[in-house]
């Protein structure tokens, strides 16, 4: 694989690389005010907006540090860190509470693991994989909408991903500490970031000794396999590269010292979680994540724009670029062959490990899995194109070279051109729906209204509506909260509803039709019958196509 360094070839890959990041750049920011702000890329933002407007900071289980004057948080949930929380405190200064500041940031975010990724694929693959890797990437529906809303994806951690293998490789070409300590360090805040991260952790651990130990045991080396199992550190740099780790994961590991909280709600939900997934029902599992993974590659997910859309081809692609990548590389490119290995376990011991969960078995959960499909698809093309080169040099068949050369370029068109139309197709429906259910950018209208009527604390009746209205009224409304995360309400709950029930001015916040979570509108109904009291429908909030989904009541 070619890796010429001539001024010439040097600048054409900038160029090129200039050209994918602003492609990403415009996929992810078109349309950028829809969908709807979605109450799980705000809930990270309560704490932003406090410390931004001098209120009390929340904390999770009271965890926190104070820096200064400022209080910091640690985590947003028992399994998320906030880092995000952080990120967004120059962007919701900048733009305030607008669906920019936050998809802004998650676009560069997004960016970032982009570049990071191509720099690891350039140095471990070659330049021209690392091109065709970053542009499957910057064009992937998956990747794109994913990136635009990354906060209730955690998706901080394919920066993590990215960084850590890019700065551990070169750890391991050129022996300089600062590659070492930076890897540690991006291995940490993807913890931070998300628990979940834990799997690309153990699956990168199990990749390294499966290229680089077993090889040595096979040699009867066991004192390099011995030297495998500690990643071939020496007790000091096995120190220095563990610091790094615990700096970049200080948030969760400062929480937990304090509250013990990831450890506790591990615990709860080791066999069967409060979603209801048995993570000892593997097979179920496994042949769910695998639906899961058709639908993140060919980028069906997206529901709640428009659609669904699907890149058909796509999953057939990937399966066949693994057949062929054994191929090639246990034939005529054994060269290649520890580089595909690596790639692979990584993205298998990753699957295997999302069918144990500690919430839900989602798709959006393997985000962290891309870039390594395209990764592998740009290895298997530029080898099969290696491969159609030789056999014209060895037969002297000129009309074969140009033919591999234009069959490699169809592949690709053909794979960026159905993803691009797929973007399309999703941008074209954005300002169309505004967003389906609780993505919809009708939660914008219930902010004004609640605005305009300067009632700070109207009670949420549902799920998916606090956070939301707080965030993007600057905190100057803050919701109520009594409707309990459980399917029936306990005493506590009645009594809390009838305390509110004394002032009818109270405004009552419902979700409508699919969007309801824990529906409490027949306890609500019945309690203003049992108390002689008439609903007034206050107002209704429908989506772009008309179906109702807010509706806001009052008591009098």
């Amino acid at each position: 694989m070619s890796d010429t360094r001539s001024p010439s070839f040097t600048a054409l890959e900038a160029l090129a690389l200039a050209g994918i990041v602003v492609l990403f750049v415009v996929l992810c920011l078109t349309n950028v005010n829809f969908p709807g702000l979605f109450y799980d890329e705000t809930i990270d933002a309560v704490p932003t907006v406090q410390m931004l407007t001098g209120q009390p900071v929340e904390s999770l289980r009271g965890s926190g540090l104070w820096l200064g004057p400022v209080f910091v948080p640690l985590m947003v949930s028992d399994y998320v860190g906030t880092v995000n929380t952080l990120l967004l405190l120059p962007f919701l200064a900048a733009f305030g509470p607008q669906p920019i500041a936050f998809r802004l940031m998650t676009m560069l975010v997004g960016m970032a693991a982009l570049l990071l990724y191509y720099a690891f694929t350039r140095e471990f693959l070659g330049r021209p994989a690392a091109l065709i890797t970053a542009l499957l990437l910057a064009v992937h529906p998956s990747y794109v909408f994913w990136s635009r809303q990354g906060i209730y994806l955690s998706s901080t951690m394919t920066v993590a991903a990215g960084g850590s293998l890019w700065a551990l490789f070169r750890w391991h070409r050129r022996r300089q500490w600062r590659w070492l300590l930076l890897g540690g360090f991006f291995l940490g805040l993807g913890i931070s970031a998300k628990f979940l991260f834990l799997w690309f952790i153990l699956a990168l651990t199990g990749a390294y000794w499966l290229v680089v130990g077993i090889p040595r045991l096979w040699r009867r080396d066991v004192r390099g396999f011995c030297r495998a199992l500690f990643y071939d550190l020496s007790p000091g740099q096995l120190l220095a590269g563990g610091l790094a780790w615990c700096a970049g994961a200080s948030l969760f590991i400062i929480y937990n010292l304090q509250t013990q909280g990831t450890f506790h709600v591990l615990f709860d939900n080791v066999g069967t979680t409060s979603y209801g997934v048995s993570n000892l029902n593997f097979l179920d599992n496994f042949l769910t994540q695998l639906h899961h993974l058709r639908t993140v590659l060919e980028g069906s997910f997206f529901w709640f724009i428009g659609g669904p859309y699907a890149n058909p081809i796509y999953p057939a692609a990937f399966v066949a670029a693994l057949v062929l990548l054994f191929v090639l590389t246990l034939g005529p490119f054994r060269d290649h062959w520890r580089r595909f290995l690596f790639l692979f376990t990584i993205f298998g011991v990753m699957l295997v490990e999302s069918c144990f969960t500690i919430s839900g078995l989602w798709e959006t959960h393997l985000l962290v899995f891309l870039p390594l499909p395209q990764m592998m698809m740009a290895l298997c093309l530029v080898l099969l194109t290696r491969e159609g080169l030789r056999w014209a040099r060895q037969r002297e068949w000129g009309w074969l070279r140009p033919a591999a050369l234009t069959g490699a370029a169809l592949v690709l068109i053909a794979l960026v051109g159905t993803d691009v139309w797929v973007d399309a197709q999703y941008h074209r429906d954005l300002p169309l729906t505004g967003g389906y259910s609780r993505f919809s950018d009708a939660i914008h209208e219930v902010v004004a209204y609640l605005d305009a009527r300067n009632d700070p604390h109207p009670v949420a009746m549902d799920w998916g509506l606090s956070t939301t209205i707080y965030v993007l009224t600057w905190g100057r409304i803050q919701p109520v909260e009594i409707f309990e995360h459980q399917p029936e309400p306990s005493p506590d709950f009645y009594e809390k509803l009838r305390a509110h029930m004394q002032d009818p001015a109270t405004l009552y916040l419902f979700n409508s039709g699919d969007v309801v979570v824990y529906d409490r509108f027949p306890q609500w109904e019945a309690m203003v019958k049992e108390l002689g009291k008439t609903i007034i429908l206050e107002k209704t909030f429908k989506q772009r196509d008309g179906d109702p989904i807010f509706n806001i009541l009052r008591a009098e």
